[in-house]
Formats: structure tokens, C-alpha cells, sequence
């Protein structure tokens, strides 16, 4: 199917986030069940231990997206701007990007 090849802002999603690629994905022959996991609090493409042989960076799934996370809620003594500051500390962890964080949305 030629038009797997070549999907644009390729977006998965359930009722606790989603992981849009960025530009074109080749999801031809991609197990998604598999390979993206989402779940409360987190979201993982491609399991360092599962998936050893996984796409060289740039190809398949193994590319930049952004990643939204659904009811990630402040604690009741945290302020929202805490609750950003310990996300950004994950994320640099984990060799990614903090873009936002809408506390309003809970």
C-alpha cells in the first residue's frame, strides 16, 4: 500500500494521550500494538528492552513526535508552575523536549 509510506502528521491516541509524528511516516508493516504503548502517565515508542532492533533514528516510528499526556494532575500542595518544573526534569531524563503544560485543562 504506497500510501502508508508517505503518512502525514501520523497521530495515535486513546483516553490518556497521543504521539503525533512530525512530517511524513512510513507506517508500512508497523505493529502499533506492539510498539506504541500508552498508558496513565506515560507513553513509549519502541521499549528499549522489547525492541532492540528497532528502526535507525529518522526511520519507521524512531523520529520526533509530540507526545500529550491526558490527566497528569498537581498534587493538592503543588502549584502548577512545580508540577512543570518536575515534568521538564523527566523529560531532559529521558532526552526530549518540554513544549507546555495547560494545568487549566484538569
Amino acid at each position: 500500500m504506497k500510501e502508508l509510506e508517505s503518512v502525514k502528521s501520523f497521530k495515535v491516541s486513546n483516553e490518556f494521550g497521543s504521539v503525533e509524528f512530525i512530517g511524513e511516516t512510513d507506517v508500512t508493516r508497523v505493529d502499533l500494538g506492539d510498539i506504541i504503548n500508552i498508558e496513565e502517565k506515560n507513553l513509549e515508542v519502541y521499549d528499549d528492552e522489547r525492541h532492540v532492533d528497532k528502526p535507525a533514528v529518522g526511520q519507521k516510528l524512531n523520529k520526533p513526535a509530540i507526545i500529550t499526556l491526558k490527566n497528569i494532575k498537581c498534587k493538592d500542595n503543588q502549584t502548577i508552575q512545580r508540577k512543570e518544573d518536575l515534568l521538564k526534569k523527566r523529560l531532559i531524563k529521558d532526552d526530549a523536549e518540554h513544549l507546555s503544560y495547560d494545568g487549566s485543562t484538569w
